[in-house]
């Protein structure tokens, strides 16, 4: 099996999004009791409709790297493990333990074309099962490829956007409201203990990684 997702890295996607999409559109409607998950420091940070825009780059950043590292099987994969594995624990955390919060604000503050992606962020995506956030563990699973592709550590300029973007997406998640300041921690904390499990532990066979080199 392993040969085969070397040789088809992005087959592992094709079978696994259709079964998260699944799963997460359950989750998002189920009728339960949630957990609010907030913090004062939370109530510190200001509402900002501009963030909308790297918020939503997030999914051309993600989707992008993932195609753009099919050049690299080895790291393509590796990628893949680090996010799929990591969505379905916090797919898993959700139908343990259903959270959210209510950080978002009850008024807008203009009409401007940010604030309506804004509202259409807010009807698609409701303010449940937030915690570990998709959106942050992803972006540093992402930017965590970046950094390590050997045919990308001689190559700063797109190392800085990538930290640069990875950095104003973060930060968009809590400045829109979406997330909680707990919510960015735990995906933080399941993104360093997935990093040591996917990139310490899988050993690439020698082709692989004399192919990676090369390229």
């Amino acid at each position: 099996m392993k040969q085969l997702l070397l040789r088809r890295p992005l087959l592992l996607t094709a079978l696994y999004i259709p079964v998260y999409l699944l799963w997460f559109s359950w989750l998002q409607q189920r009728p339960v009791r949630h957990v609010w998950v907030a913090t004062r420091l939370d109530d510190c940070i200001p509402f900002c409709s501009a963030f909308v825009i790297p918020y939503l780059l997030w999914f051309l950043f993600v989707a992008g790297t993932v195609l753009y590292f099919r050049r690299w099987p080895g790291e393509c994969l590796r990628l893949c493990a680090f996010l799929y594995v990591g969505m379905t624990v916090c797919l898993a955390i959700y139908t343990l333990f259903p959270n959210g919060q209510l950080l978002r604000p009850a008024v807008m503050p203009d009409d401007s074309l940010c604030t309506r992606l804004v509202f259409l962020v807010y009807g698609l995506d409701p303010a449940v099962n937030s915690c570990p956030s998709i959106h942050v563990y992803n972006t540093l699973g992402v930017w965590n490829a970046i950094a390590r592709a050997p045919a990308l550590r001689d190559r700063p300029l797109v190392q800085g956007c990538a930290g640069a973007l990875s950095v104003a997406i973060i930060l968009s998640t809590l400045f829109l409201k979406q997330h909680s300041v707990v919510d960015v921690a735990a995906a933080l904390l399941l993104a360093v203990g997935m990093e040591r499990a996917v990139y310490g532990g899988l050993r690439l066979p020698r082709r692989a990684k004399a192919a990676q080199i090369s390229g």
